[in-house]
């Protein structure tokens, strides 16, 4: 992975992040659950909202590159030369 060339990194368009409003920008949420009579289990849950990046962006303004991920992936292909005998590692 690579930082996308598109955006630069930032996702889509500059200033068009913003924090998200169902987490309150912590990309976790608490949720309260009443498991018997008087018995209450609480649970942090990552936020299916933002999916725990804490800001959001609209599907207009996202990259087209990354699609809003800020990164793209690279292929490379390296060539190693080995010679006989050579330790591993």
């Amino acid at each position: 992975d690579r930082l996308c060339t598109g955006c630069e990194g930032r996702g889509g368009a500059e200033g068009a992040e913003r924090t998200c409003d169902t987490c309150g920008g912590r990309g976790i949420r608490v949720q309260l659950r009443q498991i018997g009579p008087g018995m209450v289990q609480q649970q942090q849950v990552v936020c299916s909202e933002c999916r725990g990046q804490g800001s959001t962006m609209s599907e207009a303004d996202k990259c087209r590159e990354c699609r809003g991920n800020k990164v793209s992936k690279e292929r490379k292909i390296l060539e190693v030369f080995i010679e006989k005998g050579m330790k591993h590692g």
